[in-house]
């Protein structure tokens, strides 16, 4: 048994898993016609690299992007796009 399910059936809670579509950010900032993005966090449990490749920097400026982890694949495509690391 999961910690999880664990901890919700020792606090009377239910869990369910479904499973949702993956979409890149580029194609939902394109449909909604974003191009500036003042500030943006990325919290996806190991997922950074994956997310901020999805990103078409050519379309969208990103100003400040927060990750809390990034792999050091994501932090040189980021560098490749001209980010730089504050910390």
């Amino acid at each position: 048994m999961s910690a999880a399910r664990r901890f919700a059936r020792n606090n009377g809670l239910f869990v369910e898993r479904t499973l949702l579509p993956v979409r890149p950010f580029s194609d939902i900032f394109r449909e909604a016609n974003v191009s500036d993005i003042a500030f943006m966090t990325v919290d996806v449990e190991g997922g950074e690299y994956d997310v901020v490749r999805s990103i078409d920097f050519t379309r969208t400026t990103v100003r400040v992007m927060v990750l809390e982890r990034p792999s050091q694949n994501t932090t040189d495509h980021l560098q490749r796009h001209g980010f730089r690391p504050l910390g």
